[in-house]
């Protein structure tokens, strides 16, 4: 019964996500479409059959029993349902097709421009729920390097303390990793060894070989600590 009900939530999860997200999309290209003063004549979350709808002006709110997309019916725009009837008359004001082009591309691209703020607002709650795990630079008494690996051969040893990243001292052992910081034109670190300040300068093509064999990260931070040991577990018996 365990996986019936692990399957009903993940279908459930599946389908609210795409409820959000339909609903997001469509009410970019709606609210586009009514800030430029057309006329949308169905609202739709869903695909028929209808379950529940309602009338208000000129639109038609509808949801449907199949919750895998929507739509959004605008006044003299060729939709999905691929009727172009209207196109015998004369465009209204209020029509799509009436509308110079530079407000029908932003209605049509409403809808993805709002699920990429969606994303962002996702993203920014989650950072701002958990905020981000740091390392104070002085909590990290020194760093295992490899005698294999590219910063070996750079020129990082064994209990090497990093302090900054190109002539300027950091916060956090997570700065040193910064994006802005290592693609710098001149990269080098600041590192404390055997007492004095050091500073690493590293080759062109260093960049190029991080991604062939590795770099430093949180993981080479010395020393390790153990934090919690389950018992019964190798480790446990271990001691």
């Amino acid at each position: 019964m365990d996986w019936i009900l692990s399957l009903s939530t993940t279908i459930a999860i599946f389908i609210a996500a795409i409820f959000i997200l339909v609903t997001i999309h469509e009410l970019g290209h709606f609210l586009a479409a009514k800030f430029f003063k057309m006329r949308v004549d169905k609202f739709s979350i869903g695909f028929p059959p209808n379950i529940f709808g309602f009338k208000k002006g000129d639109t038609e709110y509808v949801i449907g029993a199949t919750p895998l997309g929507g739509y959004v019916s605008i006044a003299g725009m060729i939709d999905e349902t691929m009727d172009d009837e209207f196109m015998e008359n004369e465009p209204k004001e209020d029509e799509f097709r009436s509308k110079p082009v530079w407000q029908r591309m932003i209605v049509i691209t409403a809808g993805v421009i709002f699920n990429a703020i969606l994303a962002v607002i996702i993203y920014a709650g989650i950072a701002f729920s958990y905020g981000e795990d740091v390392i104070p630079i002085e909590a990290v008494g020194g760093i295992y390097v490899s005698e294999e690996s590219v910063a070996h051969e750079v020129g990082f040893r064994t209990g090497d303390r990093i302090i900054g990243v190109n002539g300027e001292r950091v916060e956090y052992f997570n700065e040193i990793f910064n994006p802005a910081a290592i693609t710098g034109r001149d990269l080098s670190f600041m590192v404390v060894r055997d007492g004095e300040v050091q500073n690493i300068f590293t080759p062109p093509n260093f960049l190029d070989r991080i991604g062939q064999d590795g770099f430093l990260n949180q993981s080479n931070a010395l020393p390790s600590m153990i934090s919690l040991v389950l018992e019964d577990s190798p480790a446990d018996q271990a001691g």
